[in-house]
């Protein structure tokens, strides 16, 4: 007891006396115009104290998320991190102003966060769901979550290019999309392919005996939780989900490639569904081979890019989740016929309305217009199959070659739409 009666006095004097002497002290003679501050984390009133290092006096209080913890700055950019375990979010604090200008959302009980030396990275160690969120700081966008350990702690993570597998989802997933709260949703076209091996590239055959259908799967990165939300539409099952698209309001466009059989094909549709497992629809029946799906700019129309047919499809939307009566006995509006003999795959939509499809055959990415011309950018692979868009000014394109295995990253001319949730 004498111990703790002890602290409890002495630590108050001490505390005056270190308080007595900073004020006191003899300060060096600053220009009036230098600043420095000090940023302290208050979890309980989940707020940041902004302390003037010239007086040793607060000068600000932030109000930021739940429970803030780890702090850090950006040299490069002139920004302060504030890691809230609360609320599972990163703000973001203008230096120059001591005001918070965004806030990033990351994962279950974040506490920490880096910033890479160019400042164009951050890492953020969430302990309750045991991974890392890399933050691209130029566009304040999780472009990537990294699974670690248990209650990982202070992060660090090298640009080195290393693979990861966040889950494995049998079957085959095809498309991912990042959904309004945060989860991936997967359509998994239930391993409708067979893989050979040609010349050393690896081909899609046909669909093996096994095969019995697909499903959209969601799963939680902050739980590891993965869960089917649909294997069917209206009493029917799903062949071979294969690519999706959220909308404004939280749905998802998807479609359903269908499958080879040894007489011929089952086919594909062009379905709408929720989130929650309350509604799943065909919107467009009996199409050949519908793979990659995006959403026009205004989300007046979404296209589909026909395997098959090498053909650009455009369907009017009537309203969110419903497509607009089709053009006489056409499903959709044809954008385009490729020439020659090629095949499409998935693709991504430009901020200023041109559709980037992946293409087979003719290796590489043809740019369609909304007018019909077309642009065609080679990669050196025979089956690219597939495209996206980051970077803070969205014109970094990702493209996969799926035949020799290779992700290839380029600059694009023009910026990509930028995707209505991430993660």
């Amino acid at each position: 007891m004498k111990k703790l009666l002890l602290i409890i006095v002495i630590l108050p004097v001490l505390g005056g006396l270190g308080w007595w002497y900073f004020r006191q002290r003899e300060l060096p003679s600053l220009d009036p115009s230098y600043r420095e501050y000090a940023y302290v984390s208050n979890g309980r009133s989940n707020t940041v104290s902004v302390i003037d290092l010239r007086t040793f006096l607060p000068v600000k209080t932030l109000h930021v998320g739940m429970e803030p913890t780890g702090v850090t700055a950006n040299s490069k950019k002139n920004e302060i991190y504030v890691v809230n375990t609360g609320s599972a979010n990163v703000s973001v604090i203008d230096a120059e102003h001591n005001s918070v200008i965004a806030t990033i959302g990351v994962h279950g009980k974040p506490y920490f966060i880096d910033v890479s030396s160019d400042g164009k990275r951050g890492y953020v160690a969430n302990s309750g769901s045991a991974n890392v969120s890399v933050i691209d700081l130029d566009s304040r966008v999780v472009i990537g979550t990294i699974r670690v350990g248990n209650a990982p702690g202070l992060a660090r993570v090298s640009p080195d290019g290393k693979k990861e597998t966040l889950i494995e989802t049998g079957g085959g997933p095809n498309g991912a999309a990042i959904g309004p709260d945060g989860a991936i949703y997967i359509t998994n076209n239930g391993g409708s392919f067979e893989w050979l091996d040609v010349g050393g590239l690896c081909v899609p055959g046909p669909t093996p005996a096994s095969h019995v259908g697909g499903s959209i799967q969601r799963f939680d990165l902050a739980s590891g939780k993965l869960t089917t939300l649909y294997d069917a539409c209206d009493g029917r099952r799903l062949m071979g989900p294969n690519d999706l698209v959220f909308d404004r309001q939280g749905g998802f466009w998807f479609t359903d490639h269908g499958c080879s059989t040894p007489e011929g094909r089952k086919f594909g549709a062009l379905c709408y569904a929720r989130t929650d497992g309350s509604h799943i629809s065909r919107q467009r029946d009996h199409l050949i081979a519908p793979n990659g799906v995006g959403l026009s700019p205004d989300e007046s129309c979404v296209y589909a890019a026909d395997t098959q047919l090498a053909r650009l499809w455009a369907f009017d939307i009537a309203e969110p989740g419903v497509l607009a009566p089709p053009p006489g006995f056409a499903p959709g509006r044809v954008i385009k016929n490729l020439d020659g003999f090629n095949y499409l795959d998935s693709l991504a939509v430009e901020a200023g309305g041109k559709v980037c499809v992946a293409t087979i055959i003719n290796g590489g990415i043809t740019a369609f217009d909304p007018d019909g011309s077309t642009e065609h950018f080679p990669f050196p692979d025979l089956i690219c199959t597939n495209i996206c868009f980051s970077g803070a000014d969205m014109m970094d394109a990702w493209i996969t070659g799926s035949s020799t295995g290779k992700l290839y990253k380029t600059r694009w001319p023009r910026p990509g739409l930028k995707l209505n949730f991430n993660a």
